[in-house]
C-alpha cells in the first residue's frame, strides 16, 4: 500500500533528525 512508503519516509526524516541533534548541532 502507499502508505506504508509514506511511514519509511517520515521514519528515515526522524532518524535523520534524531541522529544530526545527537551528534551536536553547530553552535552558532
Amino acid at each position: 500500500a502507499w502508505y506504508w512508503h509514506f511511514v519509511d519516509v517520515v521514519w528515515l526524516f526522524l532518524f535523520s533528525a534524531i541522529y544530526v541533534w545527537g551528534a551536536g548541532v553547530p553552535a552558532e
